[in-house]
Order: C-alpha cells, then sequence, then structure tokens
C-alpha cells in the first residue's frame, strides 16, 4: 500500500511539472480553416497541450463572438484542471513547493497582428486571415491560416504488378494538381549498400529501421515486376499555389502481387498493339460497373478482394490503356472515379475527356474519352431524356406520336438516363459526333427503352442540323436492349411503327411511326453476350456507325466461353466488370 501511494505521489508529481512548464511556455499552433464553398470559419488548437479545442463560426459574423467561444472553453476546462490540481496536491505535497498557480479565473482572448490587438469587431474572415497570433491568459498560439493538410492518405489493399494505382485521399486547403506524390519501395539492407554506392544514393529512404527506394514521383504510380513481394510508400506535400503544408507518408498494408501470366483482357491487346493510322480510329464502348451496384447485387460467386472497387479499377485501367484507342465510351462511370483515377491516368496517356453524370440522386454517369493527338473538341453536349421530354420544343412532333401511351410516358419522365455527345474534329478537317448513353434496365419495359433511343437519336440529328448538314455519327453504349428488340431495330433500321396501345389514344389520323436518317449499324455485330453473371447473360452493348461514312476493318475478338466461365460468371478476379469491353477499328470512306 505504501509503494502504491508513493507511486501515485511521483506521478502526481510529474503531471503538475508537466502542466508548469506549458503554461509558461508558447503554445501550439492554432489551424485556421475557411474553405471557398463553405460560409463558415473553422478554428482549431490544441489547449494545454491536452484539449483539442474546435470553434466553428459564420465567417461574416464579428470576431467577438468567436473569441467569447473560445473564452468559455478554456475557462471550463480551467475550472476542470483546477478540480483535479486539487485533488492532486492533496497527495502530492512536495509538488507544492514547485508549482504556482497558472490558472486565472478571468482569462484574456484576442488577436494579435504586429504585436498589438485587434480590433474585435471585424469579421471572421479578415480577423484571422490578417492576425498572427492568438492569445489565450499568458499563452501565444501561432496562427496557421489555410495551411495545405493532408487529412487522410492510404493506398490500396491490394496492388497488383503491371496496374496503375494512386493514393485515396482528403486534402485541406491544397490543390490535388499542386500537390507532390513521391513513391518508394521496400529494400533490403543489402540492396541499399548496393544503391549507396551508385548514382541512385539520393533516392535511399531510411525511416524507421526500414528501407526504402525512390521509384517515382507523381500522382498516378504504375506498378512494375520489380514491385512484386515489396512494399510500397507514398509521401504527399500538400500544396496551394506558393502555400506548402507538412508531408503525410503512408505505406501499403501489404505487398505488390503478381496478377496471373496473362490477364484474359491481355490477349485481346495483341489485336490493338499500334495506334490506328490517321484515317482510321479505334473506339471502346465499356460497361465499367460502378461500386454502387457491386454493394447491392453482391455477386456471391466473386471474392470480396475481386469486388473491391480498389482491386477492379487497377484491372479496368489496364484494360482500357492496353486497347490504344482513339475514342473511349465508358457507362456506369461514378464522379470521383471519373476525376481521380480516369482522367488522371488517361490524361498521362494522350487523352482528354468529359464526364456526363446521371440526374436526381444517381452516383454514376457517362464518360467520353479522345486522343488529343488525333483530335480537337468543338464541343460537349449533356441532355438528361427526361428534360428533353418535357423542355424541347425540337422534339414536339416525337414527344406527340409516344405520349397516347401514359404508362410508357410517366415511366420514361421518372428515369434519370442521360445522353452525352462530343463533337470532334480530326486534324484533316473531318468532323464526328460521338454520342454515348445508358438506357433505363427494367427488362419488363423495351417500350420504355424504345422510346428512350428514339429521343436520343432525335437529339443527335438535331446537334447535327445545328453544326452541318451532315456527319458521321457513333452512337456508344449499354443499351440494355438484345438484338431482336424494338430498340434495336430502330436504331440499325431507322423504322419502327408504334404499337397499337400507343395509337388507340392518339390522334386519328396521327402519324405514329418512328423515323431517323442516321443510316446506323452496329460495329461489332451482336455478339452471343457482352454482359455474363449467374442470373442473365446477353448482349446488350453496341457501337453503332454511320455506314454511309465509315466502314468496319477490324473488330477485337471477344474472350473466349471457357474464361468468362471459369469463375462463375462476371466480376471476377480476372474481369473487372460484369460487362465486356467492345472494340472495333472503323476508316473513314472518304
Amino acid at each position: 500500500m505504501r509503494y502504491t501511494f508513493t507511486l501515485f505521489r511521483n506521478n502526481a508529481f510529474r503531471l503538475l511539472f508537466r502542466q508548469y512548464s506549458v503554461a509558461t511556455s508558447n503554445g501550439s499552433a492554432v489551424k485556421v480553416v475557411s474553405i471557398k464553398d463553405d460560409d463558415s470559419i473553422k478554428v482549431t488548437f490544441k489547449y494545454l497541450n491536452s484539449y483539442n479545442l474546435i470553434v466553428k463560426r459564420p465567417k461574416d459574423e464579428g470576431v467577438h463572438i468567436s473569441l467569447s467561444h473560445i473564452k468559455a472553453k478554456t475557462e471550463l476546462i480551467n475550472k476542470r484542471e483546477e478540480i483535479r490540481r486539487g485533488i492532486v496536491n492533496k497527495y502530492a505535497m512536495t509538488a507544492q513547493t514547485v508549482v504556482e498557480t497558472y490558472l486565472d479565473g478571468d482569462t484574456e482572448v484576442s488577436l494579435i497582428k504586429n504585436n498589438e490587438v485587434m480590433n474585435e469587431n471585424i469579421p471572421n474572415i479578415e480577423a484571422w486571415s490578417q492576425a498572427s497570433m492568438l492569445k489565450v491568459g499568458n499563452d501565444l498560439y501561432e496562427i496557421k491560416y489555410n495551411t495545405p493538410t493532408v487529412v487522410e492518405l492510404s493506398l490500396p489493399r491490394h496492388i497488383i504488378a503491371g496496374c496503375p494505382i494512386r493514393p485515396h485521399f482528403i486534402l485541406e486547403c491544397a490543390s490535388l494538381d499542386d500537390c507532390k506524390f513521391t513513391w518508394y519501395r521496400s529494400v533490403t539492407q543489402i540492396d541499399v549498400s548496393r544503391y549507396l554506392n551508385s548514382e541512385r544514393k539520393h533516392d535511399i529512404l531510411i525511416d524507421d529501421d526500414k528501407y526504402w527506394l525512390k521509384v517515382n514521383e507523381g500522382f498516378i504510380y504504375f506498378t512494375m515486376k520489380d514491385d512484386i513481394g515489396c512494399y510500397l510508400k507514398v509521401v504527399c506535400t500538400p500544396k496551394q499555389e506558393d502555400r506548402t503544408g507538412p508531408d503525410f507518408a503512408v505505406e501499403s498494408d501489404s505487398v505488390v502481387e503478381a496478377g496471373p501470366e496473362m490477364f484474359p483482357f491481355e490477349e485481346r491487346h495483341i489485336y490493338t498493339k499500334t495506334l490506328s493510322d490517321k484515317d482510321s480510329l479505334r473506339c471502346i464502348s465499356y460497361n465499367v460497373l460502378a461500386n454502387v451496384y457491386v454493394e447491392k447485387r453482391n455477386f456471391p460467386y466473386c471474392s470480396a478482394k475481386a469486388r473491391h472497387i480498389h482491386y477492379r479499377k487497377q484491372l479496368l485501367l489496364k484494360e482500357i490503356l492496353g486497347y490504344n484507342s482513339d475514342i473511349i465510351c465508358l457507362q456506369e462511370v461514378q464522379e470521383r472515379i471519373f476525376e481521380h483515377d480516369l482522367a488522371k491516368v488517361l490524361r498521362l496517356a494522350g487523352f482528354d475527356g468529359f464526364y456526363a453524370k446521371k440526374g436526381g440522386r444517381r452516383f454514376e454517369g457517362v464518360a467520353t474519352f479522345y486522343r488529343t493527338s488525333k483530335y480537337r473538341v468543338l464541343d460537349n453536349y449533356r441532355m438528361l431524356l427526361n428534360e428533353i421530354v418535357r423542355e424541347k420544343e425540337v422534339f414536339l412532333n416525337l414527344t406527340s406520336k409516344v405520349s397516347g401511351n401514359c404508362k410508357t410516358m410517366s415511366t420514361l419522365l421518372a428515369q434519370d438516363t442521360v445522353i452525352q455527345a462530343i463533337l470532334l474534329e480530326d486534324f484533316n478537317g473531318r468532323k464526328i459526333l460521338v454520342a454515348n448513353t445508358h438506357l433505363y434496365s427494367n427488362k419488363d419495359t423495351p417500350e420504355v427503352r424504345l422510346i428512350q433511343a428514339a429521343f436520343c437519336l432525335c437529339y443527335i440529328e438535331h446537334i447535327i442540323k445545328m453544326n452541318v448538314d451532315s456527319m458521321p455519327v457513333l452512337f456508344c453504349g449499354d443499351f440494355n436492349s438484345l438484338p431482336a428488340s424494338s430498340a434495336y431495330d430502330f436504331i440499325t433500321s431507322g423504322i419502327f411503327e408504334c404499337c397499337s396501345s400507343w395509337k388507340s389514344d392518339s390522334v386519328p389520323g396521327t402519324d405514329t411511326i418512328l423515323r431517323h436518317n442516321l443510316h446506323l449499324s452496329s460495329a461489332c455485330g451482336t455478339p452471343e453476350y457482352t454482359n455474363y453473371t449467374e442470373e442473365f447473360c446477353g448482349c446488350l452493348d453496341y457501337i453503332f456507325y454511320s455506314k454511309n461514312h465509315l466502314q468496319v476493318t477490324d473488330v477485337v475478338p471477344m474472350p473466349s466461353h471457357e474464361k468468362v466461365t471459369a469463375q462463375v460468371g462476371l466480376p471476377n478476379e480476372h474481369f473487372p466488370s460484369d460487362h465486356i469491353a467492345l472494340v472495333c477499328t472503323l476508316k473513314w470512306k472518304t
């Protein structure tokens, strides 16, 4: 018992001595964050080196209110500390001769600029951006205003050699484009000795008895065979223009894995080793499977590893890059994946692109990319199909033909389907319109997809008329329509007679025949399937092209049925989506 009391008294002495030393020294920094799209300003600092204080107030509010909140919080903490100190002092008699009272009943809180107390009646945004110090009692805290900061940083749980990866991050007051990323691979002490005697001695990093070799700089890292069996480390230096924040580093949880000797899509890459010539173009249409649907459908035959978006997107990027395409049309693309993965990686490969989100509360959409060495963009269009029906006078004729069926129209208006169109011109002055969509998926409403297809084609014709009399079209997407469907029939034939149920409610004598004049054909034909799961398989995806202007020269063969079904269905560890990419090369006729 006596030993316990002595130990407690010694610990209490150390605690009080630590608190005393803190009170007589300057405090830590105050972090002030003022984000453009947020009406509030956030002030954070550590009081007495123990308590995290956070005050968030409107930017246009007088700073005196923020200071009064800080004062109230610190005085409450002071009272708690006095109570705790009183209890500790009861047993730590020796400490009483050393510790002096440092907690005043009334704490002065003010902002300092040029060694003078600032006016407290100015707005928060003005005061905190100009102040250099925050004074709390006897302590001075340095103010760090909008310091670039890495809040979170992580690497994929599974990293596959030969695939591009990037860190997953949350930044504060920093621009991703301004930030610096440095990548390292773990090495042995023997490797270090070798590198230290070479030109790469400056690429060695020794950290906590671990040895690292610098392998890359940049947001994206294309992993290599040399990385297999090694850990990866990335160091982010957050920046915003001329401001720089503290480095933040993270190591991978597991070593880089070797993939199969050849993924099935790499066998397809054999047909696309080189770029197309100047009079040709290679096009991809690919539903990449949005992560929100993976979580909903689960795909019970698919391993947790293969379902994870961090794994799937490595394979997706590797696959897409290997086709050496000129035009890439993707469906089920989530906005963050577009912004931080697809756009970043494809830009390095010479592409630029646009994203078109679906309407409502849908968290995915379509994305179209084009090779900048071959094309320049003239215009970019995005339209929700239900907006076309409601608002565009140019489509009134089409609307009148199909509005007789109230059920179809109400279903159509409830959908958030988007069509994206990019007007491109090659460096020979030839224009082409690339359209991309993903039609309604309910298998019980084929008439809705037919009408959606009709509105898409009408919109495409409208864009063409606004620009020139005629130009070739690529109309890509997941049409959720089998080759025997009315939607496919109408797209490829250019004519379709509306069913009797629509005629029954229409005005007598009204033309109920749907028409378009785009002269489209399916570049990849009608494969047995482009979507294969345990529940369904069928051809749903197409690349339609203007057969009057273009001709198909090559179609990349589909993967073998044995490889598609090797793990029951798609997706799996070898196929990142439940759909299969369509890839073809077309040539200008004139």
